[in-house]
């Protein structure tokens, strides 16, 4: 691996890394501006691999500790990347589903009246919005 791929995995590392900390301490506010540099910092290091690769004619691999240690470093970080954003979609998942629930039973009928009739709800209807 060249310098500038070695410059990119390591950036996408950091990324990664931030990201995950937040993950990590439910900070899902900070997660749409992080998408975005993770998506910049990926293209980086694909455009570094590919110019790597187009010069040398050969697949880009760790040539050293060094670059076995950036590897390595990227693969971890990219795996508990995966693990944490998969525990928040399931999360925000479940969450959703009690809202929607709870949305279902306020429209429900109370049951019946005073004069025996079926009592209606007052609720207005419920609008949920869902933001990642």
């Amino acid at each position: 691996m060249n310098q500038a791929v070695r410059q990119a995995a390591q950036q996408l590392t950091v990324l990664l890394s931030e990201e995950n900390a937040s993950l990590r301490a439910h900070r899902y506010e900070t997660l749409p501006a992080s998408t975005e540099a993770k998506r910049q910092a990926l293209e980086a290091l694909r455009l570094a691999e590919e110019a790597a690769e187009s010069a040398t004619g050969e697949k880009v691999m760790p040539r050293d500790s060094e670059d076995q240690v950036v590897a390595d470093a990227l693969r971890a970080e990219l795996a508990e990347n995966k693990s944490l954003l998969e525990r928040a979609m399931a999360t925000q998942n479940r969450i959703m589903g009690v809202l929607a629930d709870a949305a279902r039973q306020a429209q429900r009928p109370q049951g019946y009246g005073a004069r025996g009739t079926r009592g209606t709800n007052a609720a207005q209807p419920v609008a949920i919005s869902a933001r990642a």
